[in-house]
């Protein structure tokens, strides 16, 4: 008689089998409850600092000078000066999708060149640079729109949906010929774009204000204005 097939994770688990006999002892000695095994088995992991395997992260799929220049491209044959101006504040500050939707017009320091950003990613409120190629666009844009809340809304006089931002660029993308557009691909090739230009990983990192603490202990120290001047030159050479 044939030992039944066994499953390729039942192979791999078999040397654990011990182990297993061991803590199924100890569960009926201490006539565990499901819940008490699950305190145990928490604690067990804490007091031994086991933690899940962090997922590997793919590198950021950042588009090329052509692809970009296509892509605005394709909004510009759209005329729609609106769209225009969403999608190149997305690539020029770096804001995330949901961000950029929740941009209030009191917000915006047309000359200071400056957004502020209100409960961004991780609850955090922040302040953001935009061109100066983009002041005039923008001081049309606000006195256009005076009777809204937000910069961009829907014909329903609400903000944008993130969806939607996403479903608009994956549209325009399929125009310019770009497979899998999405509007964080846009942050991602600013970030790129801003390294090549020379600035600093602590400017960079201010610029796109990133969350993560173990980053952000080292440049606390950085203030928003000591990279306004590298920043604008970079963005000039766009």
């Amino acid at each position: 008689m044939r030992s039944p097939k066994l499953k390729s994770e039942e192979v791999e688990l078999q040397p654990l089998e011990p182990a297993v006999r061991e803590v199924a002892t100890i569960i009926r000695r201490y006539r565990l409850s499901y819940e008490q095994l699950s305190y145990v088995t928490k604690m067990a992991r804490r007091r031994t600092d086991l933690r899940n395997p962090r997922p590997s992260k793919k590198l950021p799929r950042n588009l090329t000078d052509q692809q970009l220049a296509s892509f605005f491209q394709a909004i510009e044959r759209g005329g729609n000066a609106e769209h225009a101006l969403l999608f190149r504040l997305a690539y020029f500050t770096g804001l995330r999708v949901a961000e950029l939707c929740g941009l209030l017009r009191d917000d915006v320091d047309v000359q200071g060149l400056t957004i502020r950003v209100n409960q961004g990613k991780g609850s955090k409120d922040r302040t953001v640079l935009f061109p100066e190629q983009l002041r005039l666009a923008m001081r049309l844009h606000l006195d256009s729109t005076r009777d809204r809340r937000f910069v961009f809304e829907s014909r329903r006089n609400t903000k944008l949906s993130p969806r939607w931002v996403q479903t608009l660029a994956s549209e325009y993308g399929r125009q310019a010929g770009i497979e899998g557009m999405t509007p964080h691909r846009l942050r991602h090739t600013l970030l790129t774009d801003l390294c090549r230009a020379g600035l600093s990983d602590a400017a960079v990192q201010q610029i796109s204000g990133h969350a993560d603490r173990r980053v952000l202990a080292m440049y606390q120290h950085l203030a928003l204005s000591d990279v306004r001047d590298d920043y604008q030159e970079a963005m000039r050479q766009k």
